[in-house]
């Protein structure tokens, strides 16, 4: 849905004019206040003259071919994560205006930190919104540092679900951890609390599908530029990390936050010439 929304808003030729710079298949830890044991996560980085775009993985990937000055218009019969990656470098060149930017400076603990605040305040921003005397939030991942702040909230009942066997069944913070099998669980929900990462298997798609749905709050490294396609789509919130991620260590990180796209906003194609 939303990459064939993507696919369909340029030419043949706009996409030619733009060609792969650098890709990279790699792998990093994820924090262990996120997951209270080791994790490697899997991640595809691709760079284009507008930027770097990304997409997050469940498994390594081996890259089968050359895809050096390659053309983003090349690359649509290539794997999801591959088009998610490239498509989000395209993309890198439009900036909306955000409601909020953020600077994630420190360590890599203190990032994280600093990231699920701003997720948090998002929750309670959309929770408040709703006029209701109990919410009920569903987080898609179960990342502890998440998981220990939203049970904090007040009048919130919260179901966390995960995919991962290791994790399934588990509790943390006294939330147990459900297996995600499919939408119709999170359905009741009042508010989604969803990465970037469920684009890649269309978790996001099939909720942004239905006419009648929950409010979504969306943190993305993955797919971080689309912001429009999020927006028009239906999700409530979008809280965008776009390369350099909190985990790369020494540097500086920077979170956008969007709840609505500038009045008349279009994207700018003139900087596509």
């Amino acid at each position: 849905m939303i990459l064939d929304r993507i696919w369909n808003s340029f030419s043949k030729e706009e996409f030619s004019n733009e060609t792969i710079i650098s890709i990279a298949s790699t792998q990093y830890q994820l924090s262990l206040t996120e997951r209270d044991f080791p994790l490697l996560r899997n991640y595809i980085l691709i760079q284009t003259v507008s930027g770097y775009g990304s997409c997050h993985l469940e498994h390594p990937m081996t890259l089968e071919e050359n895809l050096i000055n390659k053309s983003i218009y090349d690359l649509q019969r290539t794997p999801r994560g591959i088009q998610i990656a490239a498509l989000d470098a395209f993309y890198a060149k439009f900036k909306p205006a955000a409601n909020e930017e953020h600077v994630l400076n420190g360590n890599n603990f203190l990032k994280v930190q600093h990231r699920t605040d701003i997720v948090i305040e998002q929750v309670k921003k959309v929770k408040d919104s709703l006029g209701k005397e109990k919410v009920l939030v569903s987080l898609l991942g179960a990342l502890g540092s998440m998981i220990d702040r939203l049970v904090t909230l007040e009048n919130i009942c919260l179901k966390v679900f995960d995919k991962n066997p290791k994790i399934i069944g588990r509790k943390i913070n006294n939330t147990s951890i459900e297996e995600y099998y499919g939408i119709d669980q999170i359905f009741e929900s009042d508010i989604i609390i969803m990465s970037g990462m469920t684009l890649l298997d269309s978790t996001l798609d099939k909720v942004l599908v239905n006419k009648i749905k929950p409010k979504i709050i969306l943190y993305a490294q993955t797919g971080a530029n689309f912001i429009q396609p999020y927006m028009e789509l239906g999700v409530t919130s979008v809280i965008s990390e776009p390369y350099p991620f909190y985990f790369c260590s020494g540097g500086v990180s920077i979170i956008k936050v969007y709840n609505t796209l500038p009045p008349s906003y279009t994207l700018p194609r003139l900087l596509m010439d």
